[in-house]
């Protein structure tokens, strides 16, 4: 599909971009793209399950679920104000020096005759490594940020899990009969971390992909003949 917007456009818009833009799109960003739209269905899974599993905790701890349900609303508040941002702006520059990359091996290959003899062949080197580094380092901060949460969430849970014991030792008369509750919120809570994961690490591939998905938005927007919104590349 986004073969033929390319094939369709004016010439002067086609020539006005490098061939290492195309590239970077049909190869990375169209990957990014099914990624990130795999996410998105993860995500909305992993919120109906949450929320059943939420349902269960209320017949079983009934108003006390309340703080628990702030506490991970409070974190995930955090989490999306402080480092979503980041996620963008790593998945932007990933995307960038990609294309750079890919620009700056067109170049050495269609100049290979001419570099060797000027010396100027490691000079091109340098320069795509020094991308590719950039890449890389992007990419490890990136997820570094995804999969960061999880241990925080496992400390939020294994919170509530011994404040769920206190809470009902203290109102319940027979501490026997707080067992069968306490089981039923073990069990909901080893469920409910894999799936509080999945939804983090799920809305963070989604953040990363942003810069990805806007440019071939964009690159759409040229064959519907509709305006299209303004991104950084």
């Amino acid at each position: 599909k986004i073969m033929n917007v390319y094939k369709d456009l004016p010439y002067l818009v086609f020539i006005s971009n490098n061939s290492s833009k195309y590239i970077t799109t049909v190869i990375n960003f169209v990957g990014q793209f099914s990624t990130s739209t795999m996410a998105i269905l993860r995500v909305i899974s992993d919120i109906l399950l949450t929320s059943a599993l939420m349902l269960l905790l209320l017949f079983s701890i009934g108003y006390y679920l309340f703080l628990c349900v702030l506490i991970i609303i409070l974190f995930f508040y955090i989490w999306a104000k402080f480092l979503t941002p980041l996620l963008e702006e790593y998945g932007r520059l990933s995307n960038k020096f990609s294309k750079i990359q890919i620009q700056n091996i067109q170049e050495s290959i269609k100049g290979f005759k001419d570099l060797v003899i000027l010396s100027k062949f490691p000079f091109f080197i340098k320069k795509i490594i020094n991308a590719q580094r950039i890449v890389n380092n992007n990419q490890i901060k990136s997820k570094l940020i995804i999969i960061s949460p999880s241990f925080i969430i496992e400390f939020i849970l294994v919170c509530i899990v011994i404040g769920t014991t206190f809470f009902l030792t203290t109102i319940s008369k027979n501490p026997s009969s707080i067992f069968p509750i306490l089981t039923v919120v073990l069990m909901v809570i080893i469920r409910l971390k894999p799936t509080v994961t999945s939804i983090i690490t799920n809305v963070g591939t989604i953040n990363l992909s942003k810069n990805a998905v806007n440019i071939l938005y964009k690159d759409f927007q040229i064959l519907f003949k509709k305006p299209s919104p303004k991104t950084k590349e």
